[in-house]
């Protein structure tokens, strides 16, 4: 039952990673795109906080079938945003984005593991 809720978890962090690399596409962001538009950083943000959030929920058994991801800083993100968003680093927040398509993957990897073991 575990696993079912791990792999639904998942499919949110691999939503939450789409509309980031939409966002991104549709701001024809890079960097400096991203560092002087307010709505553009806002939309990233609000999913990268709540792929955070989400991240709290995932069982232990399913962050150590991983550990090339970091978790801890995936999770210290969303109290980033929650409680620092004020003081956003602009090069932090956008080598994240950056580095999204990647986690997208290892997320899509893990959910097909979990999948795999309920057969």
């Amino acid at each position: 039952m575990r696993r079912n809720k791990d792999a639904h978890i998942l499919e949110h962090m691999i939503a939450y990673c789409d509309d980031i690399i939409r966002a991104v596409e549709r701001f024809e962001g890079g960097k400096e795109q991203f560092a002087s538009d307010r709505v553009f950083r806002n939309a990233c943000a609000m999913s990268l906080m709540q792929i955070g959030e989400l991240a709290k929920s995932l069982t232990d058994d399913i962050i150590c079938m991983d550990t090339t991801i970091p978790w801890k800083e995936i999770k210290g993100m969303r109290d980033y945003f929650a409680h620092e968003y004020h003081e956003m680093d602009v090069d932090i927040i956008w080598n994240t984005i950056e580095d999204i398509p990647n986690f997208k993957n290892q997320c899509v990897q893990l959910r097909e593991q979990i999948q795999g073991k309920q057969q």
